[in-house]
């Protein structure tokens, strides 16, 4: 949890950056982010940097400029090429690069791959219900959606993701830069890292974030539903950026 604290104010940040620019001093925001990323390496886990790779590209999408998604795509090269060096001369001196190359040059899962089939042998055994919340051993699978047909089968897993269907009926809050308030997005950001971390590590009832998060902008989402209104954030974003 160390890295996702780090991965937080690296998205705050790149996000300011990106669509609230002159609300901010820019040398603090570069500060931020690169604070940000320096926990997430020194965090020495994966799931931060998958985390900020994925709401850096939502990010860019919502930017809708070329230009930014070639800054992105190069930006990924250039990373990916940081660790295989790390990897030729580094002397496996920074343990999330060493992980990161297992997991792109190797499929390496950090023993998780156990962990999947088993969650996949309980989940087998009653697929309708699902079998048992966590392993003999106390342990879990590790991703979200294993979790919840192990333990509640494919009615829970429905059940569950049914909560989210306000976010899916009023997407263009989230992925439409000129509606709605543009804080919003940045929200559904920070639900994109924790929904990936739980993709990766953890489990539902030790990552309060994911919930705190997926409350926020299912919220949102109803609140806009009820009200059929959207305010314009022109206080906020320049779309000449």
């Amino acid at each position: 949890m160390y890295g996702h604290i780090g991965a937080s104010l690296f998205i705050i940040s790149l996000f300011l950056l990106l669509f609230c620019k002159k609300d901010y001093t820019s040398y603090f925001l570069f500060f931020c982010l690169f604070l940000g990323l320096f926990n997430v390496i020194q965090s020495m886990a994966r799931s931060p940097l998958v985390a900020i790779s994925v709401c850096s590209f939502y990010m860019v999408l919502l930017k809708g400029n070329k230009k930014y998604m070639l800054y992105a795509v190069t930006s990924v090269l250039l990373f990916i090429g940081l660790i295989i060096l790390h990897e030729q001369y580094g002397n496996g001196q920074i343990t999330s690069f060493n992980r990161m190359y297992k997991w792109i040059a190797h499929g390496d899962t950090s023993s998780r791959e156990p962990l999947y089939s088993k969650a996949v042998e309980i989940f087998n055994s009653n697929r309708f219900l699902g079998g048992r919340i966590l392993f003999e051993d106390g342990v879990h699978p590790h991703n979200i959606f294993l979790e919840l047909l192990m333990a509640t089968g494919v009615l829970g897993l429905i059940i569950y993701f049914l909560k989210f269907l306000p976010v899916v009926q009023n997407a263009s809050i989230f992925w439409n830069i000129k509606k709605s308030n543009i804080y919003y997005k940045l929200i559904f950001a920070l639900f994109l890292q924790y929904f990936t971390l739980v993709q990766t590590s953890c489990n539902l009832f030790n990552i309060p974030e994911f919930l705190y998060f997926s409350s926020m902008i299912i919220g949102i989402s109803y609140t806009a539903k009820s009200a059929g209104i959207r305010v314009e954030p022109t206080m906020y974003y320049d779309e000449h950026m």
